[in-house]
């Protein structure tokens, strides 16, 4: 079992309160916690999907 801050862990029961996913690029601070993560520097943007 992994611990995480009080901080992650109020931004973690949040976002899972309101069904919700947590944009962040410290994916690993929330893995284990039921929600979904995104990290927005490794997602490409439909911008980039229309260029290429």
């Amino acid at each position: 079992m992994r611990y995480i801050s009080q901080f992650d862990c109020q931004i973690a029961a949040i976002a899972r309160a309101h069904q919700a996913a947590v944009v962040t690029r410290n994916i690993s601070d929330f893995e284990g916690c039921g929600i979904e993560v995104i990290n927005p520097w490794l997602q490409s943007t439909s911008r980039e999907k229309e260029e290429a």
